[in-house]
């Protein structure tokens, strides 16, 4: 199933923004827009820039299992502004399904595409390991980026917590435009959803391990294999015991649901 949209609401605000004409795309229940990566980066510029604010959540095939067994994050994921396709693995699962999209927005590409643009708003680093926001902000401001400021609770904070406030007030302070946030799925994505009242007018990604890499604190895959979609097995290689279960055991039921998607509609 696809459907036409021109604009997306804000869910914060009730305002909305003109986006490039595209097409929303079910895969299992969870719509993901099909706009392409150079329309996401206009979106999160366009959104600082007008004031209407809101967050995007880079959804890969995780957040689509993960959204099938949990009806709180699939809510979750139906309160951003955009739900972009982030890795391949999304892309050949609605091709399975007869529900083409054109391409990847991969979350940890999405800083230096920001930082390059001409007369791109603040931004602002949420995440990371400790030191990882600091390089990070230097890489990017290398790229042009005016990085206002970098932050990170200590890990295992909880959202809405002491230490999680005194970040959001930092982040309040600081007048980002735009909030890369780098807290890892689900918890950034809850963590936008939580906050996005608290910093009205700012545009908020999540990235996930986006912060770490920029910082040269996790290995980067090479470009080629996030091309044909095979980063994954790069980053199982690197960090097997986290993401074993995940990409061996969760992730590939996907597959059969869009495979019983394209069967169901013939």
């Amino acid at each position: 199933m696809t459907t036409p949209t021109r604009s997306i609401p804000a869910s914060a605000t009730g305002a909305t923004a003109p986006v490039a004409e595209h097409r929303r795309v079910e895969l299992e229940g969870v719509t993901v827009d099909d706009i392409g990566f150079d329309a996401a980066v206009d979106a999160l510029i366009d959104w600082a820039r007008d004031g209407s604010g809101g967050y995007m959540v880079t959804t890969n095939v995780d957040y689509l299992v993960r959204a099938h067994r949990d009806p709180a994050f699939r809510r979750l994921l139906e309160g951003a502004r955009l739900r972009v396709p982030d890795g391949m693995g999304v892309v050949y699962g609605a091709r399975l399904a007869g529900r083409a999209l054109r391409g990847t927005v991969t979350g940890r590409l999405l800083p230096q595409a920001v930082a390059r643009r001409a007369g791109a708003p603040p931004i602002a680093l949420m995440g990371g390991l400790p030191g990882a926001g600091e390089l990070a902000a230097r890489r990017l401001e290398k790229h042009g980026a005016q990085v206002v400021l970098h932050t990170s609770p200590p890990m295992g904070f909880e959202i809405g917590g002491t230490e999680d406030m005194a970040a959001v007030e930092r982040l309040r302070d600081a007048r980002p435009g735009i909030v890369f946030v780098g807290l890892g799925s689900p918890k950034q994505d809850r963590w936008m959803a939580a906050h996005a009242a608290d910093l009205p007018g700012v545009a908020m990604v999540g990235i996930g391990a986006g912060i770490d890499v920029l910082g040269g604190m996790q290995p980067e895959a090479p470009g080629w294999m996030t091309r044909v979609g095979v980063e994954w097995a790069y980053r199982l290689f690197h960090d097997p015991r986290r993401l074993a279960r995940r990409y061996l055991w969760d992730d590939p039921r996907f597959f059969w649901w869009m495979w019983r998607a394209r069967r169901s509609a013939s």
